[in-house]
């Protein structure tokens, strides 16, 4: 077959980066792990892989005459990722405790985002007030002793707040709002209760939706009220905030709670590195086509899984080589068997983000290439050119992208013996080089 014979310089890098981490400076850094499982660190966040015990700092049974017995259930969960043992308890006079449904033995692990039932009994010995304690004992690394007060016979205005101290997003889209709910309860059963949302501090990604600040909200013996927040990110990465919250509680006043969430996503407009995946090999057609190239030939050749393992990086994210053919030496004639070969780039972008022109150049094919792009409006994918032998492609791709990952996947046809080439491929973004961005 004639024609131009370029040197190869196509290379496989070893590592897929298949990260999550945003785009800082739409460069390509070092790849991010996907593994859930392993530590992620991400400014002041670390993973934490420990159980973690959540449960009401105060009980409180309310007017108890004497013998009179009052039983309180409240719910120990598990707010880490390990599972808790609650080991045992420990309680001060006129006091006991019981898992529900009873049990002579150790309670059985909890599991991450479970609970478990404790019925706290109290025998009162007279009308006189009572105070105690009861300590709850566990494998949570932080406080392996939890203690909670007990009170009887006090009018005690009393918030409990779920979650106590910290309210996590955790991981969420840019531009997508996630709603999280602070439930305030008058944990006192012959007292009212009060408070009031002083201010919402920190990253101005989480709002306050109700109720309003410094409205003071008055709850009466075992009333609760919600507390309704939301996490909208617009920029990638870690975001921190308090809500600040005033109240008459006995104990414990002022209050705040930890807000956190985490953003993924990119805001680096551009596309990730080149990335090739060498097919599955000599494809013999079965039947002949008429031209180098032919669009119908590509039937044969299915594009790989986005996340398929074979694809690498391309080095230097430079498409460019000449190398001689594969179908030499095989049993499929010229123009009756094909060699596939393939490219893939994601562009990514977001409703208001400015996208006049993306603009694909590809040049100086041997035998033949297909672009097809892939998006929310198109998951099953749309060919939008060819490029055929010693011709080039030059597309505008505007017009078939769509808010959101659009994949751009070039499929590279070498379907007689002799030679496989493309000279360059060229991306641009409103008329400059598409900047680079690394994965998602």
């Amino acid at each position: 077959m004639p024609g131009t014979r370029f040197a190869f310089v196509l290379a496989i890098v070893s590592i897929v980066c298949l990260g999550l981490s945003a785009c800082q400076s739409c460069e390509q850094n070092e790849p991010v792990s996907t593994r859930f499982f392993e530590p992620y660190e991400t400014g002041e966040y670390v993973f934490d892989g420990a159980p973690a015990l959540e449960a009401p700092r105060r009980i409180m049974f309310g007017d108890a005459a004497p013998d009179q017995i009052v039983e309180r259930a409240i719910r120990v969960r598990n707010v880490g990722r390990l599972p808790l043992r609650l080991e045992r308890w420990e309680l001060t006079a006129h006091f006991s405790a019981q898992t529900l449904p009873a049990s002579s033995s150790p309670p059985e692990p909890i599991l991450p985002g479970q609970s478990l039932t404790l019925v706290v009994r109290l025998t009162a010995p007279s009308q006189e007030a009572i105070r105690g304690r009861l300590i709850l004992h566990s494998n949570d690394p932080h406080q392996p002793e939890f203690p909670i007060e007990l009170f009887a016979n006090e009018a005690l205005p009393c918030l409990s707040l779920a979650p106590a101290d910290v309210l996590d997003f955790g991981r969420t889209e840019l531009d997508t709002t996630v709603p999280g709910i602070v439930e305030a309860h008058n944990c006192s059963p012959n007292a009212a209760t009060t408070l009031r949302l002083e201010r919402l501090e920190g990253d101005a990604a989480f709002a306050l939706h109700a109720p309003a600040l410094y409205d003071e909200i008055i709850l009466a013996p075992g009333q609760s009220t919600l507390i309704e927040l939301a996490y909208s990110p617009v920029n990638p990465g870690p975001a921190l905030g308090r809500l600040h919250i005033t109240t008459n509680d006995t104990f414990e006043n002022p209050r705040a709670v930890e807000l956190r969430g985490v953003a993924t996503g990119s805001t680096c407009l551009g596309a990730t590195p080149w990335q090739m995946h060498p097919g599955a090999g000599v494809i013999c057609f079965g039947r002949s086509f008429e031209h180098h190239g032919a669009p119908e030939a590509y039937a044969y050749g299915a594009v790989p899984h986005p996340d398929a393992s074979a694809w690498a990086d391309v080095a230097n994210n430079r498409i460019s080589f000449n190398a001689p053919s594969r179908l030499c030496n095989t049993d499929c004639a010229c123009l009756n068997g094909g060699d596939f070969t393939y490219f893939q780039t994601f562009f990514t972008y977001r409703p208001g983000d400015d996208v006049r022109s993306l603009h694909l150049g590809v040049y100086d094919v041997d035998d033949g290439v297909r672009v097809n792009i892939y998006n929310e409006l198109r998951p099953q994918g749309t060919t939008v050119s060819y490029a055929y032998l010693f011709d080039d492609t030059r597309v505008e791709l505007a017009q078939h992208l769509a808010p959101g990952t659009n994949r751009i996947v070039l499929t590279h046809l070498d379907d007689c013996c002799q030679d496989r080439a493309i000279r360059r491929v060229e991306l641009s973004h409103n008329g400059q080089p598409a900047a680079i961005c690394a994965p998602e």
